[in-house]
């Protein structure tokens, strides 16, 4: 692998450290546990709010990466959204971006992403494609789940990481937060790349910006395992992908039309009910499902566009 030339993890960090200081503005939760760990409570027990969840986005994208909340329109319907883009799309995404179990104890059913993936090498075949290779003192990672990360969840991330547990940072989120939808709904970027690499063989070195838009879905603090309608149906039903890629014109126009979720074999169910179907195993899950509704790719050497997908209007008046 290469030589290092973005840090991830530090980059991450003075996002993490604004956060620290503005806990109070952004409703935190600000824990230090007992091993020197730090947790940063983002809506499992904490409020959070709609800027925490920008921030936790960009910070789940490594620090290369901005997520900005606003208001757009799909298919005539007004709906708040969030906006993601980056110059870095295969490092921000799927270096960073991307969750992994093998940073938690099998214990626990956590998910754990962000920049502490790339000290762990997790895993190591895409850090080599990706010509990353990254040290630091600090690790950053995002926990995903209900409740809040312990010792023990910091001493296994040390390990994997081989970083002291004074120097290990966690944000806590979870779906039931406005903060923790939006951090799920800017993996529309991470979904696909997902897809070039992993299912399509994609040289994603050749896609050089990405932006994404999708729609919240409705915030709910009932107490279920997944929410009716989760960020994952939002991305896969209403989310638009925009790719600026290096590539040959008719590689690019047959992407287009195979990388929207239309492709998957559960597309027309919701999230909750694939998973279900699954017994909650994500292994069992057709992975094609976890994309866009929409693809537009431009090709950097013609100018040229090709488009796939189309936003799912039945879906929509489900919930509008």
């Amino acid at each position: 692998m290469g030589e290092e030339k973005i840090n991830l993890n530090m980059l991450s960090y003075q996002l993490v450290k604004d956060m620290i200081r503005n806990k109070e503005k952004l409703n935190l939760g600000l824990i230090k546990l007992k091993n020197g760990g730090t947790i940063l409570d983002t809506g499992v027990k904490a409020r959070g709010g709609i800027r925490a969840g920008e921030i936790l986005t960009e910070i789940s994208m490594g620090g290369l990466g901005s997520a900005k909340f606003g208001i757009a329109n799909f298919e005539g319907y007004l709906l708040p959204s969030i906006t993601v883009t980056t110059d870095h799309p295969a490092l921000s995404a799927l270096g960073s971006q991307m969750g992994s179990f093998d940073l938690v104890p099998s214990s626990y059913g956590g998910i754990i992403s962000g920049p502490a993936r790339a000290l762990a090498l997790s895993p190591r075949k895409l850090y080599e494609d990706l010509n990353h290779l990254e040290k630091s003192k600090i690790a950053v990672a995002i926990y995903q789940a209900d409740e809040l990360p312990n010792e023990e969840v910091v001493e296994f991330i040390s390990e994997k990481c081989r970083v002291r547990t004074e120097n290990i940072f966690v944000l806590a989120t979870g779906l039931k937060s406005i903060a923790g939808a939006i951090q799920v709904l800017g993996r529309i970027i991470e979904d696909g790349l997902y897809q070039l690499y992993f299912t399509h063989s994609f040289d994603v070195a050749r896609v050089k910006y990405v932006a994404g838009i999708v729609p919240l879905p409705p915030i709910s603090s009932e107490d279920s395992k997944w929410p009716k309608i989760s960020p994952d149906d939002m991305i896969a039903y209403c989310g638009k992908l925009f790719l600026y890629i290096e590539g040959e014109e008719e590689n690019l126009k047959k992407l287009a039309k195979m990388l929207p979720s239309a492709s998957s074999e559960n597309y027309g169910k919701l999230f909750n009910e694939i998973i279900e179907e699954a017994g909650y195993d994500f292994s069992r899950v057709d992975k094609k499902f976890f994309a866009p509704a929409v693809v537009q790719i431009t090709d950097l050497k013609t100018g040229k566009i090709y488009k796939g997908g189309k936003i799912n209007t039945n879906f929509l008046k489900r919930f509008v």
